[in-house]
């Protein structure tokens, strides 16, 4: 490969707005002088011996790319790129590749270089554009080369990078090239021999000979293994294995992500409670999403491994079974994991994102999905707990005229409560978010001692309370001794007023939220009581 730097390249190099193109680049005079390569039979590069190098040949059928590299070099696998990388020296080389047909080489370096350096701020130009001159290439092929140099967030030491952009009528390929910069500048022969020995593939010619392996014939049957893309695509040839490999990736990542968030619920559930309306939501909301994950996760991967029907509904049934459902996950994780290990990728955290292709958008749905149907369901919850509308308030007095009182309606009266008590009566009324009681019944006899007595019908009332739970203190009714009683558990109030009247005894009782404990409506119903005065 030749490099011959050239003058600076405009932002939008096009012959209207005054950049060169490429034949002009290539008349420009030299700012510098050439980088050329002398082959030889004994040592093809200047320090390096190619036989110690051992190359080998990667042809990548997704990317139309063909190159030689190092023995020494391993590729990690990639749906959407060629990576290969140097254990020895940290060298990094990355490819990607677009079926876009008719291309200028100006339009596609103006297009590439700025997106590099929007995502590289740190890196700085070192020099002018290189117009590359690959040894197979002819005029098929045409390239330009930029180098920069910088510091990664994070690291000492700089670094060096060679971008380079390469097209033919059909195709456009973005390679770079990374090392620190001293192993740049010890490794560029080898960097250089690597790039010039570089091929576009006709990928029409490949996908052919898959038509064939796989038996396709000239009736335009289905093609094995590569899917062939359209000239105006911009998409990376994608094969059915890289499908696969990218369905179990983002059925990994979903099931992952739907352990960890069921962990969090529970944690939340357990040590914060539902104490509120945002709360409600946000757990409807986070268990939704799990099952949504779950669920989704299963199918994709499901459709990943290839399963039959019978197995995958097998998988879905058990994603219902609690316990069941969670080893299940596990399993299937674990079988995940294995595959995308085999396939080069590193699986971390939350798998391995590198399988999951651009075009997936899973995570994204389903969280959608998620927010909508736990909006949906709050809503339905909300509608079906709603208290019934309070009523008008009235006033009622017991049918044998022993007392009176306001009330939000009619009370339905009680038989059972006090059907083992002498002469006991109840009424009783739900209104609103609180249910409101009346009763009175009979001892066995009238007590020699009104304050021991008392304290009976408060232990009585307040069994099953804790004793850090109860409120108590005395009251008077026209003369009558009697007790008021706050009882609560957790956020249930339950208020109690009893009053002893001779050897009757008179309840009166409120029961909700311990939010309503200071409403007005409260006070008015307690203080609503009055005996009626028996002839």
């Amino acid at each position: 490969m030749t490099y011959k730097a050239m003058t600076p390249m405009s932002a939008n190099p096009s012959a209207a707005s005054g950049g060169l193109r490429l034949e002009e680049w290539d008349e420009s005079p030299a700012t510098s002088k050439p980088v050329a390569f002398v082959p030889s039979s004994q040592r093809e590069l200047t320090g390096h011996d190619i036989a110690q190098l051992k190359p080998r040949q990667i042809v990548n059928t997704q990317l139309g790319l063909e190159l030689y590299v190092p023995a020494a070099w391993r590729e990690e696998k990639n749906s959407r790129s060629l990576i290969l990388v140097d254990p020895a020296t940290g060298s990094r080389l990355e490819a990607t590749g677009f079926a876009r047909a008719d291309v200028p080489i100006e339009k596609w370096v103006a297009m590439r270089l700025p997106i590099f350096e929007k995502e590289k701020p740190h890196m700085s130009k070192t020099g002018s554009p290189i117009v590359l001159k690959g040894e197979s290439w002819g005029s098929r092929i045409q390239g330009i080369a930029m180098e920069y140099q910088g510091a990664e967030p994070g690291e000492s030491e700089t670094s060096h990078m060679l971008v380079l952009c390469l097209r033919t009528d059909s195709m456009l390929i973005a390679i770079t090239i990374q090392a620190r910069a001293s192993v740049f500048a010890q490794q560029r022969a080898i960097y250089n021999w690597m790039i010039s020995r570089s091929d576009i593939i006709n990928t029409d010619a490949l996908m052919t000979d898959a038509m064939r392996s796989s038996g396709a014939g000239k009736d335009g049957g289905q093609m094995s293994r590569v899917a062939r893309p359209s000239v105006a695509s911009n998409t990376v040839i994608e094969t059915d294995q890289d499908k696969a490999v990218g369905n179990i990736a983002s059925g990994q990542r979903l099931m992952r992500l739907a352990i960890i968030c069921n962990i969090g619920l529970g944690l939340w559930t357990r040590l914060v409670g539902l104490t509120d309306r945002t709360q409600l939501v946000l757990a409807l909301f986070l268990a939704v999403l799990v099952g949504c994950m779950s669920i989704y996760g299963m199918i994709r991967m499901a459709k990943g491994f290839g399963w039959s029907t019978v197995t995958k509904i097998i998988v879905l049934v058990l994603a219902f079974i609690p316990i069941i459902n969670l080893i299940t996950l596990l399993i299937l994780n674990h079988h995940a994991r294995a595959r995308l290990k085999d396939e080069g990728y590193t699986v971390g955290y939350l798998g391995a994102p590198e399988a999951i292709p651009d075009s997936n958008h899973d995570l994204r749905n389903v969280i959608i999905f998620a927010a909508f149907a736990s909006i949906i369901g709050y809503v339905a919850i909300t509608k079906a707990s709603r208290p019934p509308k309070e009523l008008p308030i009235a006033e009622f007095t017991s049918p044998d005229r022993r007392f009176s009182i306001s009330m939000p309606g009619a009370p339905k009266a009680d038989s059972g409560q006090y059907a083992d008590i002498n002469d006991g009566h109840s009424y009783s009324l739900q209104s609103g978010k609180l249910l409101y009681g009346v009763s009175h019944y009979d001892l066995p006899e009238r007590p020699a001692n009104i304050s021991e007595a008392l304290d009976e019908l408060r232990n009585d009332m307040s069994e099953g309370y804790d004793s850090t739970s109860i409120d108590e203190r005395p009251l008077q009714l026209d003369g009558y001794a009697g007790r008021s009683l706050r009882l609560l558990d957790h956020d249930l109030l339950h208020m109690v007023n009893f009053y002893l009247v001779g050897k009757t005894v008179y309840v009166v009782e409120i029961t909700g939220p311990k939010s309503e404990e200071y409403s007005p409506k409260v006070a008015a119903y307690f203080a609503s009581f009055h005996l009626i005065p028996r002839e």
